[in-house]
C-alpha cells in the first residue's frame, strides 16, 4: 500500500537560495506549458480548419530555452524535466476527472520543488526497511554538491526515490512515499469486518473528540451553546493566525523575489 511521510527539515540559508532557484525553475516550465495549452485550445476553438484535433499534451520543455533566459539554462536539467513531468501528471488527472485543468502557478501559498534520485543520496542507507533516527539528505550531484539536510523520523519508512522540498509560511518540509508492502483493504472486506461487530462495540471503540461537541458512530451530532460559541471562537484565533502567516510568508518571498532567489539575477 502506498504510504508517505511529511517531516520538518532546516535547510541552510545557502542552501534555500539553491532551492528557491529550483522552485522558481519547475514553477516557470509549468506556467509555461499552461499558457502553451490556452493558446493552442484557444486557437483551435476559433480556427475551423482544426476542429476536431486537440492540442498536444506532452513532457517536451526544450523549446522554452530562449537566449534570453539564461538562468533557466543554468538550472540542473533533471529539475527542467520534473517539472514538465509533474505538468502532464497534474494534466493525465484532469482527464481522469479527478483534479481540475492545470493552471498559472502563484506567488503566494505552498511552493515545491520535486528531486528525483539522481540529485540527491541518503547517505548510510541501505535497501530495505530503514529504522527510525536522525538522517541527512545530500542534495546535488557527487561532482556538483549543492548542501545537507538533517532531518528526523520517528517510524521506519523505506529509502525512496523521489522527494518533494517544500515552504509554506516560512516553514521548509521533506516529503516523499513509498511502497510499505502492506494489502491495501477493498471496500467490501472493510464493510464486511465492520458488520462483524455490534454498534456497541464501534461506539466504545469510537474516540470522542470535539471542539464543544461529539460525534458519535451512527447517531446524531450533539452540542450545546457554550461548546458552538468556543468553537467560533478557535476558528476565528485560527483565521487570524493563518492571515498573519500568509503575510508574512508573502514579505518573505517578495524579499526573496527582489534579491534574485527566483529569477537567478
Amino acid at each position: 500500500m502506498q504510504t508517505g511521510k511529511r517531516l520538518r527539515c532546516y535547510p541552510a540559508p545557502a542552501l534555500q537560495d539553491t532551492l528557491w532557484q529550483w522552485i522558481g525553475a519547475q514553477e516557470f516550465i509549468d506556467t509555461a506549458h499552461s499558457g502553451e495549452d490556452r493558446y493552442f485550445r484557444t486557437f483551435a476553438r476559433k480556427c475551423l480548419a482544426l476542429a476536431g484535433q486537440h492540442p498536444p499534451v506532452d513532457q517536451v520543455y526544450c523549446h522554452f530555452h530562449a537566449n534570453a533566459i539564461d538562468w533557466i539554462r543554468s538550472m540542473p536539467s533533471q529539475i527542467l524535466r520534473n517539472g514538465a513531468a509533474t505538468w502532464y501528471q497534474a494534466y493525465q488527472r484532469f482527464f481522469k476527472k479527478l483534479a481540475g485543468r492545470p493552471g498559472f502557478k502563484q506567488r503566494h501559498g505552498r511552493r515545491a520543488v520535486s528531486i528525483t534520485r539522481e540529485l540527491f543520496r541518503l547517505p548510510a542507507v541501505g535497501k530495505g526497511e530503514v529504522p527510525a533516527g536522525d538522517y541527512a539528505l545530500e542534495i546535488g550531484t557527487q561532482k556538483h554538491p549543492v548542501g545537507t539536510i538533517p532531518f528526523h523520523v520517528h517510524v521506519p519508512f523505506q529509502p525512496p526515490n523521489s522527494v518533494h522540498l517544500s515552504i509554506e509560511h516560512g516553514r521548509w518540509h521533506l516529503s516523499f512515499s513509498y511502497d510499505d508492502g502492506a494489502i491495501e483493504p477493498k471496500d467490501d472486506h472493510t464493510a464486511a469486518w465492520l458488520r462483524q461487530h455490534s454498534w456497541r462495540h464501534h461506539e466504545a471503540a469510537t474516540e470522542e473528540r470535539g471542539r464543544g461537541g461529539m460525534l458519535r458512530t451512527g447517531g446524531p451530532r450533539f452540542a450545546h451553546a457554550r461548546g458552538d460559541a468556543r468553537q467560533t471562537h478557535a476558528k476565528a484565533v485560527w483565521f487570524a493566525c493563518a492571515a498573519v502567516c500568509e503575510t508574512r510568508n508573502r514579505l518573505r518571498q517578495r524579499e526573496a523575489f527582489r534579491g534574485g532567489y527566483i529569477h537567478g539575477v
